[in-house]
């Protein structure tokens, strides 16, 4: 987990928690207090695994195709 996410998990265990707003905790993750709502609801529904990039450890699309030698 990123550092960016574990800030991201603590800021809405706090709002679940009703220790900060929705507003303030969407200000403090740099984030519109809409989407600030989504990453609540997957976190409701997910607990961590629901804040954590779903890219992680997915190659890039327009990666280069892996080296092949053959040898005669």
């Amino acid at each position: 987990m990123a550092a960016s996410e574990i800030k991201r998990f603590e800021i809405l265990k706090m709002a679940e928690e009703k220790k900060v707003t929705q507003q303030a905790g969407a200000r403090q993750i740099e984030v519109s207090e809409r989407h600030f709502r989504r990453l609540l609801r997957r976190y409701r529904l997910d607990e961590p695994a629901g804040i954590i990039s779903g890219y992680s450890n997915k190659p890039s699309n327009n990666q280069m195709p892996a080296l092949r030698i053959i040898i005669p």
